[in-house]
């Protein structure tokens, strides 16, 4: 273990070293602190609808022969499908609120046969199946600030769909005679709600628009096209033109292109900061646009405690018909409801220190319950009593943490090193129709992994990628005790080392 501790940390030294002769950006954007940044109020909203249609079909045939047996088998396969999806997306931000929207309703058909055969067992084998359904989704984040740092939250969530299969089965002899034939039938319904209830303290920003304009901003004055002084005033104010840019609606992505270049050439003439607006001067606003790596860069944090209470229900009724050979038809009700409620405390910390450097913390810790209960009922072909099929409670808590550090001194490069660990540990009950009560089922995980990335752009000829992966995952597991004096309760416990690494060099010789 220690032997790969070190082989990640000197992998990690050993690209910071090729890092650190080009720390220094040259350009006329110094002591920028992208922390400062307060985005603009903006409200963004689109409305689609897609539309798709899928076809398939498929002819397949294979012969084998085994000494003087022959054998032939065949399989045709064919499907139609159609779908039509309209989905709305909102986000607002402001002062008093930061938050988003979706709403996203799916319908869709699908069409699908399928017939085997085979020479040796003499038989041909048809199935016909139609799907259909209909899904609507509804997701909303609200963050409401009474103060300048402290929010209410509600995020409602709601999920609803319904289905119906219907399916044909026809197994058929050499002769073309009917052996079995059968149909089913299924009809599907199910909802999911909940709602997410925080409250807490602190904002986070998204800051990557400063970081942008900075870049633009460095690279022409690389290419001497800036011809004066740019302050941080001055890098915030293209940043917030970015910010309108890109939270608005187009329908036309390259009149988009054109817009945008346009809009941020304007602001650059308007203000004085350069001079001379020829190709080099297009190119490099357009490279940075379109080609450059811009992560999500956020600034500030979130400390918020609260719950989200989640409710499942479904039903499903199933009916089998035999045709031949004839009997009684069976159809069935089955029912599942759970519900989970969560007790939720975390903090968020983002820190961009400077324009190339990122500290991100995440934290949590969680205490849950859920119960979960199926039951059954027979309708033909005689209807019985409604019985409980399984029954599942279940407690847990988890906690989890991870930090990472990101560094991205040019639009071409990137490298992030951090941490990831996580604990949980359960305890659960299980009660099954005609079945003991199995109870005191535990379970406990823990693993902690450390990982860097690096896409380092050296020169235009010489490139560097790693990706490493070092994880300590460790198991424990207990079945419980059923209430069987014979049943003995048993105990594993499984730990691993694993660790992962890629790493090359690309040199362009000519």
């Amino acid at each position: 273990m220690k032997n790969h501790f070190r082989s990640f940390l000197t992998i990690i030294l050993s690209s910071c070293l090729l890092i650190c002769p080009n720390m220094n950006i040259h350009g006329q954007v110094q002591g920028l602190k992208l922390s400062d940044y307060v985005n603009p109020d903006y409200h963004y909203q689109r409305l689609d609808v897609g539309l798709n249609f899928n076809s398939g079909f498929n002819n397949n045939q294979s012969k084998t022969e085994w000494g003087s047996l022959n054998t032939t088998r065949t399989s045709k396969y064919s499907s139609l499908s159609s779908t039509i999806s309209p989905e709305y997306y909102r986000t607002s931000n402001s002062s008093r609120y930061q938050g988003s929207q979706l709403i996203s309703i799916t319908l869709s058909d699908q069409f699908s046969g399928n017939n085997n055969g085979s020479s040796t067992s003499n038989y041909n084998s048809k199935v016909n199946e139609s799907q259909n359904f209909l899904n609507l989704s509804l997701g909303s984040t609200n963050r409401f600030y009474f103060k300048p740092k402290y929010f209410f939250e509600l995020n409602p969530r709601l999920n609803i769909r319904a289905s119906m299969d219907v399916s044909g089965s026809k197994d058929t002899d050499s002769t073309g005679l009917v052996q079995v034939q059968s149909k089913f039938h299924k009809n599907y319904f199910g909802d999911a709600e909940g709602v997410g209830i925080y409250a807490g303290i602190g904002r986070i920003e998204m800051v990557q628009d400063v970081q942008t304009a900075a870049f633009i901003l460095n690279d022409l004055a690389r290419v001497n096209r800036v011809k004066s002084s740019i302050s941080q005033d001055d890098v915030f104010e293209l940043a917030r033109l970015i910010t309108q840019l890109r939270t608005t609606r187009f329908f036309d992505t390259r009149i988009q292109k054109i817009r945008e270049i346009t809009a941020i050439d304007s602001l650059l003439q308007k203000n004085g900061w350069v001079g001379k607006a020829d190709a080099a001067y297009f190119t490099t606003i357009n490279d940075n646009w379109n080609y450059a790596f811009n992560p999500v860069r956020s600034s500030g944090y979130r400390l918020y405690a609260g719950t989200e209470p989640f409710l499942q229900n479904n039903i499903s009724i199933e009916k089998t018909t035999n045709i031949i050979p004839l009997s009684d038809d069976l159809k069935t009700r089955k029912k599942y409801l759970s519900l989970e409620t969560p007790v939720i405390i975390g903090f968020i910390w983002e820190k961009p220190s400077s324009l190339k450097w990122q500290h991100t913390l995440v934290t949590s810790l969680e205490w849950y319950y859920s119960m979960g209960e199926s039951r059954q009922k027979q309708l033909l072909p005689v209807e019985g009593d409604e019985f409980m099929e399984r029954q599942v409670t279940l407690t847990y808590w988890s906690y989890d943490f991870g930090y990472s550090l990101g560094f991205y001194p040019t639009t071409r490069t990137n490298m992030t090193v951090g941490i990831n660990s996580s604990i949980y540990s359960n305890k659960s009950k299980q009660e099954s129709a005609n079945q003991p009560t199995w109870d005191g089922i535990k379970h406990f995980s823990s693993n902690i992994q450390l990982f860097f990335n690096t896409n380092y752009y050296i020169s235009e000829r010489l490139r560097f990628l790693v990706n490493a992966r070092i994880g300590w995952p460790v198991n424990k597991n207990e079945s419980g005790t059923p209430p069987d004096p014979n049943y003995i309760n048993m105990k594993t416990r499984d730990s691993d080392f694993g660790a992962s690494l890629s790493a090359s060099f690309t040199y362009s010789l000519f």
